[in-house]
């Protein structure tokens, strides 16, 4: 399936329907994140994760194209940044005992060595430890084979050989771990689901729509109907790999927020809720988790990767895995025991609640996304002109500064044999001429490009001159400063 153009009227109505007092406005520049997303997102031909206003800190874009400057990202990194989840003392000193296992014999030694947790073996105290024995017990016959890092081994033997002994670490939690081909052939979203279907209605003037299907996803954990994390996976790592991209800085997000929303709105609020999200590609293993750190924003936090060892020399490595998968399942018992909270239980006297009408929407915050169905570059083409036009409007052009702005650009300046300059413009001249088919304002030119929409060779942007950045809307103009663009393609 080819790459998809946008339809962005959802996007922008969300983004009016936000109220400014609850935006999150950044300390180091008075900036909101909700705003910066919203401008970033109206230029772009193809989705990104900010049409859906999830901010991940880590998108090389934010840096490369300076929609957030380096203090700003770091804020939003730190900015009510969850605290680590505690792993218990016994079960470090346990997992360290392999810290010099080299080879076969030693592992195998450490691994069959009694352990004071062995008398009177109790299940719920001593799971963890016995999961760390049996992970590396199932990885020493992986090494014995010598066959792990076979470039035939397909993504299914991976999942099956390697990546089900992470899953094993689950086993104590009332939980279902729903893998793609091998536990289970049910593996779409029930969240993702409830949000694409949410607008659907009994049939009347038309026919009753078929329910859509969720995301399909590699690895889904469930309890019940509310899902608390997720996977992808794949055989390569490369990171400039198509499907790794897409999983990693789009899809899974994506299907991570649609499993918040539906545990905000469980519990009625998104104070102390994470959701977990594990990517496995060949050997190699990252975690993303999602909070909330405002009220409109779901933010991404990432995780060095940790490898799967290929060889006894890099068994050392393999205590790193198991940590990270010991850290993700805390996380999810972590917001487990938060939906567990009073706070979800019934108060007194509240039982005639039940009786109210009920709510139009529980939690009002903007959803997922929608991925786009293919849209015509001509409609595109009217509705990002109709979206610069209401833009254009935050500043005023003073005329003299403009005139003078002018002569200094280098003429002629046309884009192909039928360009044309226009040297003076006032506000309603940007506004008719945007509408006559200009569709480049820089530094107060207003140049008309080709016009055959089956070849438009420059994407519609407004760049106001840098010279207006220290007014009043300095934030506006710095920003619009930095959308030139030609011809760019996105990874998605």
């Amino acid at each position: 399936m080819g790459l998809q153009k946008l339809n962005l009227v959802k996007f922008r109505q969300q983004h009016e329907s936000m109220d400014d007092d609850l935006k999150w406005t950044l300390e180091c520049s008075g900036r909101e994140v909700e705003d910066v997303l919203y401008m970033y997102g109206s230029t772009l031909e193809y989705e990104h994760l900010c049409h859906s206003f999830v901010v991940d800190p880590w998108d090389k874009t934010y840096k490369q194209k300076s929609i957030f400057t380096s203090e700003e990202i770091e804020e939003i990194k730190s900015s009510k940044a969850k605290q680590k989840p505690v792993i218990s003392q016994k079960t470090l000193e346990y997992l360290n005992q392999y810290t010099k296992v080299k080879s076969s014999s030693q592992a195998r030694h450490v691994i069959n060595q009694i352990q004071q947790w062995d008398a009177n073996f109790d299940r719920m105290q001593s799971h963890d430890l016995d999961w760390i024995r049996h992970s590396y017990y199932t990885m020493v016959r992986e090494l014995e084979r010598s066959r792990i890092d076979d470039e035939n081994n397909a993504e299914t033997w991976l999942l099956a050989h390697i990546w089900t002994m992470m899953d094993r670490a689950l086993d104590d939690v009332v939980l279902d771990v729903v893998r793609n081909g091998i536990y289970s052939a049910e593996n779409s979203s029930l969240a993702s689901s409830r949000r694409k279907n949410k607008e659907r209605i009994p049939q009347g003037e038309e026919k009753l729509e078929r329910k859509k299907m969720g995301r399909r996803l590699d690895l889904i954990l469930r309890r019940k109907k509310l899902e608390f994390g997720a996977g992808e996976a794949g055989k390569r790592t490369d990171d400039t790999d198509t499907k790794l991209l897409r999983e990693r800085d789009l899809k899974l997000p994506k299907a991570l927020k649609d499993m918040m929303m539906s545990l905000k709105n469980e519990r009625g609020s998104a104070d102390g809720l994470r959701v977990v999200g594990l990517l496995q590609y060949g050997l190699k293993m990252t975690t993303i988790t999602m909070d909330v750190p405002h009220y409109y924003v779901h933010r991404i936090t990432r995780t060095k990767n940790a490898e799967v060892p290929s060889d006894y020399e890099k068994l050392l490595e393999f205590r790193k895995v198991l940590y990270m998968t010991l850290f993700n399942k805390a996380i999810v018992l972590e917001t487990m025991n938060v939906l567990r909270s009073p706070g979800q239980e019934d108060k007194e006297n509240s039982l005639s609640d039940v009786m109210e009408t009920p709510e139009e929407d529980l939690y009002q915050l903007p959803s997922m996304f929608d991925s786009p169905d293919t849209v015509g570059k001509f409609l595109w083409f009217l509705w990002i002109s109709y979206e610069f036009l209401s833009l254009v409007e935050v500043p005023v052009v003073d005329e003299a500064e403009l005139a003078e702005t002018v002569s200094l650009i280098p003429h002629p300046m046309t884009l192909n044999a039928k360009g044309k300059m226009v040297k003076k413009a006032s506000k309603d001249d940007v506004e008719r001429l945007l509408l006559q088919g200009y569709h480049h304002f820089e530094g107060g030119a207003l140049i008309k490009a080709q016009t055959d929409i089956k070849h438009i060779s420059e994407r519609v942007v407004v760049d106001l001159v840098k010279r207006l950045q220290n007014r009043a809307d300095n934030s506006v103009t710095h920003y619009f400063a930095k959308l030139q663009s030609k011809d760019r393609q996105l990874g998605y």
